[in-house]
C-alpha cells in the first residue's frame, strides 16, 4: 500500500512540475497555487516520514502488536538503510 501511495504522489509531482514548466511559456499564466498543493506536498513528506521512522523502529525495538514475529528485532541492512531516503 505505501508503495503504490508514494507511486502516485510521486505522478502527482512530476505533473505539477511539467504544468509548471509549461506555464513558463504561456502569455496568460495562472496566478496562485491550487488549494490542495500546500497540504498535498505537506501530507506525502509526513507519509515519507512515518515510513522512514517505521524502519528505524523495527530494527530497535520491533514491532510487538503485528504478525506472527511480534516483538522481534529485525536486522539493519545496506539496502535498507538507501531505500528510505531515495
Amino acid at each position: 500500500m505505501a508503495t503504490a501511495t508514494q507511486f502516485v504522489w510521486g505522478g502527482f509531482l512530476l505533473l505539477h512540475f511539467l504544468g509548471a514548466k509549461a506555464a513558463q511559456s504561456d502569455p496568460f499564466p495562472r496566478v496562485g497555487r491550487s488549494r490542495l498543493e500546500v497540504p498535498y506536498s505537506w501530507a506525502g513528506v509526513i507519509g515519507n516520514s512515518l515510513i522512514a521512522g517505521l524502519y528505524f523502529v523495527t530494527r530497535t525495538v520491533g514491532v510487538p502488536l503485528f504478525g506472527p514475529e511480534a516483538g522481534e528485532v529485525e536486522a539493519w541492512d545496506v539496502f535498507g538503510l538507501v531505500t528510505p531516503w531515495s
